[in-house]
């Protein structure tokens, strides 16, 4: 599903909006209430389905006939609670530490940055874990999540960089190729980057402490 922008040809329907993540540098801002950005570089914007496109709502004088920008995201995003989720794991199940799990089921799951809390996997469904998680977002129908529980963080950490570089240089509207750290505070921080060699940790800020804590013993490439 491609993504456009609203027009005053291609009309915003108030009752059939979600939520949807693009880049931050697609946004045109008026004012930080209206798109909020929930990790680096993406942004959250009302979105609806219209035919084959995901219209994208960020023209502050379309949503003035509908209450504006905050009020249709407000609706935006308890319509989106509503939906149901995939859960998948796509690591070793057995072995929770190391496990991943892919949140898919349409091209708004995106959105759910917004409500991250809400598509966890049990027990930790409702709240953000103490040690937090760590996101990758590679286009807008797919969320990769791991809760750091135990030594398989930098298993887990290499299977979801690999898998989102992939998702997001073939995938249909790629958002991020990176992974993400959302702490227990709601503190975020991008965790990896791309070079000529491939791809790097970035190990700093509260992920430095969750990070030693469950990789003791294994090496890595940090930057303070």
């Amino acid at each position: 599903m491609a993504s456009r922008y609203a027009s005053q040809r291609s009309p915003i329907v108030p009752g059939a909006m979600l939520l949807r993540a693009i880049p931050t540098m697609a946004v045109v801002r008026h004012g930080d209430d209206h798109f909020p950005e929930l990790l680096p570089g993406i942004t959250l914007v009302s979105a609806q389905s219209q035919h084959d496109d995901a219209l994208l709502m960020i023209d502050e004088a379309l949503a003035a006939a509908h209450g504006g920008p905050s009020a249709l995201y407000a609706k935006a995003r308890a319509a989106l609670r509503t939906r149901p989720v995939d859960l998948a794991p796509t690591g070793d199940a057995r072995n929770g530490s190391a496990t991943v799990w892919a949140v898919s089921g349409d091209e708004f799951i995106s959105g759910r940055l917004g409500l991250i809390t809400t598509c966890l996997p049990e027990p930790w469904r409702g709240s953000l874990p103490a040690t937090g998680v760590v996101l990758a977002v590679p286009r807008a129908g797919l969320m990769l999540v791991h809760v750091p529980t135990g030594d398989g963080l930098a298993r887990a950490l290499g299977t979801m960089s690999s898998r989102a570089r992939n998702e997001y240089d073939d995938g249909a509207d790629p958002l991020s190729p990176f992974l993400y750290y959302i702490s227990a505070q709601g503190l975020s921080q991008q965790l990896s980057e791309y070079g000529p060699d491939g791809a790097r940790l970035i190990i700093q800020g509260p992920f430095r402490r969750v990070y030693e804590h469950f990789s003791a013993g294994h090496s890595v490439r940090r930057t303070d």
